[in-house]
C-alpha cells in the first residue's frame, strides 16, 4: 500500500499476502516433501506469476483493511498480445482505474457523466509483482498448507513464513487450476489479522471480456464526460543500476533484505519518493521540504493496515509507510541521508 505525506492513505491493489505459520496447522516444509510429482511452493509462485499476466480473468472481491470494508472488481485482459486490466469499485462513490502498457486512466462519475484524468503508466502491468522465490527464501520459509475453498473453487496454500521481526507474515490461496491468487491475507507476529483480500467470484476468460464496469469508453477518449491530460511535474528517476542516482539523498544501512527499487522526483512541489521492498514487502519513504509554518509529522501511526512513520531532518519532512511493522519504518527513516 502506498500512502502520501500528511500521512494520507491510497491503496496498492493485489499484493502477494501470505500469513503465519502457526495460523496454518498442517504445514509443511517444501524442502522436506516437495519432492515428486507434488508442486513445491516455489513452482506455484512461478506459475502464479505467468497466470496473473497471460491469463484473461474477471473477479469480485471484498478488501479489508483494519476497520475498513471494500469491494470491488478487477478484470485482466489481453489486447492484441498486450495485457490490460481495470480496477472498479462496487461499494462507495463509483470509481474506475483503467492500466495499460501506455496509460492510466482514472474514471469517476458526476451527475452520471464520466469524467477522466489520464497519467502516463509507470513500471509493470500487474499489479502483482513477480515472486522470485529463492530471493525471499532468505528472509522468508515457504510453506505448503492444507487444500482450501475460497469463491467456489478449490485452491492450495502457500504461506511465507519471516525469519525476523522486520516483516510481517503471509499466506496466499492459490486457485488450483489456473494457480490465480483466491484469498490473501497477512498478519502480525502476533496473530493479528492486518489485512486481507478474499475473492468471491473468479471467472477465467477464454476471450476478452467485456469492457467498463458502467459501460464507459475506457480509452479516455470518449465524447461524453471530461478528459484531463495529467501534467504532473513528477520525473521518473528509476536507475536498474542505481535507482538513486539522480537524489541528492541516499540511505545508510537499511533493514537487512531491504533495498531501493524506484525513485521520482516531482519537482513542482520538491518531493522525491523511494520505493523499497524485500522482495514482497514493499514501503514507500517521501522527504519533501517544510514550509514556514508547517508542524512536521513525529513518530508513528497507522491508517487501516496501512503503519506510517515520520521524521523531521532539517528543513524537510521525512515520511515512510507500508505494511510492515513500525520498526522496519523507523529504521528507514533514520536511513536516509543527505549526499555529501
Amino acid at each position: 500500500m502506498v500512502v502520501s505525506p500528511g500521512p494520507k492513505v491510497s491503496r496498492v491493489l493485489y499484493l502477494a499476502l501470505l500469513c503465519s505459520a502457526f495460523l496454518l496447522p498442517g504445514l509443511v516444509f517444501a524442502e522436506e516433501t516437495g519432492g515428486g510429482a507434488q508442486r513445491t511452493p516455489a513452482q506455484w509462485l512461478e506459475e502464479m506469476n505467468r497466470s496473473v499476466v497471460h491469463r484473461s480473468f474477471r473477479g469480485d472481491f471484498v478488501y479489508l483493511s483494519g476497520p475498513y470494508l471494500e469491494a470491488m472488481q478487477l478484470r485482466h485482459w489481453i489486447v492484441d498480445g498486450r495485457p490490460r486490466e481495470s480496477l472498479y469499485s462496487l461499494t462507495g462513490e463509483p470509481r474506475e482505474i483503467v492500466r495499460d502498457a501506455d496509460l492510466l486512466t482514472i474514471t469517476t462519475w458526476e451527475d452520471g457523466k464520466p469524467h477522466k484524468v489520464v497519467h502516463p503508466s509507470r513500471g509493470r502491468l500487474s499489479p502483482l509483482k513477480p515472486l522470485e522465490a529463492a530471493m525471499l527464501q532468505r528472509h522468508y520459509r515457504l510453506l505448503m498448507g492444507k487444500p482450501a475453498r475460497i469463491a467456489g473453487r478449490n485452491g492450495v496454500v502457500v504461506a511465507l513464513v519471516p525469519r525476523d521481526d522486520l516483516r510481517y507474515g503471509y499466506r496466499l490461496t492459490l486457485d488450483q487450476e489456473s494457480a490465480l491468487p483466491l484469498d490473501l491475507t497477512v498478519m502480525d507476529g502476533s496473530g493479528n489479522l492486518i489485512s486481507r483480500i478474499m475473492f468471491v467470484r473468479l471467472q477465467l476468460e477464454e476471450t476478452d471480456p467485456v469492457s467498463g464496469g458502467a459501460d464507459q469508453d475506457e480509452s479516455g477518449a470518449g465524447a461524453e464526460g471530461t478528459v484531463v491530460r495529467s501534467q504532473s511535474g513528477a520525473r521518473n528517476l528509476e536507475n536498474e543500476e542505481d535507482p538513486l542516482a539522480g537524489s541528492s539523498w541516499t540511505f545508510r544501512k537499511l533493514p537487512d533484505g531491504f533495498q531501493v527499487i524506484s525513485h521520482q522526483h516531482d519537482e513542482s512541489i520538491g518531493q522525491e519518493h523511494f520505493v523499497l521492498s524485500d522482495g514482497l514487502a514493499t514501503v514507500s519513504a517521501y522527504i519533501e521540504p517544510l514550509a514556514e509554518g508547517d508542524r512536521p509529522f513525529t513518530g508513528k501511526t497507522s491508517l487501516g493496515s496501512v503503519n506510517a512513520y515520520g521524521l523531521p531532518i532539517g528543513k524537510y519532512q521525512m515520511t515512510v509507510v507500508g505494511e510492515v511493522p513500525h520498526k522496519t519504518l523507523s529504521l528507514v527513516a533514520h536511513a536516509l541521508v543527505r549526499k555529501p
